[in-house]
């Protein structure tokens, strides 16, 4: 699976448009993975598959994985929505595949989990999307 969070990290840290919304740097770490959100961000987009999904139709070969894809800004909900639609066009329909281990048929997104809200433990706007993964792990 590391190698899905590679290319995902990859698409989202890679494009001008989303580093410019998000002020990224690589210092400030404000795009990544993970559940820990840590402090001292403005605006964070955090993603992780969702493990405990319980998935149907199961094959050892075929899966299908839930992604979820947090944005958080602390300052304007209207820019927090921005940038979720921004995560959807660059993951909707990416090419995540790593060559010779795993091929990903379809990466879809299939809706909000939570709309665009303030979060008051964070105190910060929230917006949760959900992506699902069909993918195949080669031997």
């Amino acid at each position: 699976m590391k190698y899905i969070y590679q290319s995902i990290a990859n698409i989202l840290e890679h494009d001008s448009i989303l580093i410019n919304l998000v002020g990224y740097t690589a210092a400030k770490m404000n795009i990544r993975r993970g559940f820990q959100l840590g402090s001292g961000w403005q605006k964070l987009i955090a993603y992780y598959f969702q493990p405990d999904f319980p998935i149907t139709d199961f094959t050892p070969n075929i899966r299908e994985i839930p992604l979820i894809v947090r944005v958080y800004d602390r300052d304007d909900d209207l820019n927090c929505g921005v940038i979720g639609e921004r995560v959807i066009v660059l993951l909707d329909g990416a090419n995540l595949s790593v060559a010779g281990q795993v091929h990903v048929y379809d990466i879809s997104y299939t809706g909000e989990l939570v709309p665009v809200t303030f979060n008051e433990e964070l105190k910060s706007y929230e917006r949760v999307l959900r992506f699902i993964l069909q993918i195949r792990k080669d031997a």
